[in-house]
């Protein structure tokens, strides 16, 4: 989880409590979508065949 606040500037750093439930809910979401594009994928080779 370092990587992520290298990339925050101090001036707009949130909260240190803050700071991992946004990374959290942000790595959420992404493999969330990341899901949803691999069961379409899924469904369409299914369909093709």
């Amino acid at each position: 989880m370092m990587f992520a606040e290298d990339l925050v500037d101090p001036p707009f750093a949130v909260p240190n409590s803050l700071f991992p439930l946004v990374v959290r809910t942000y790595h959420l979401v992404r493999e969330r979508c990341d899901f949803t594009q691999l069961r379409n994928a899924v469904n369409r080779s299914l369909s093709t065949e």
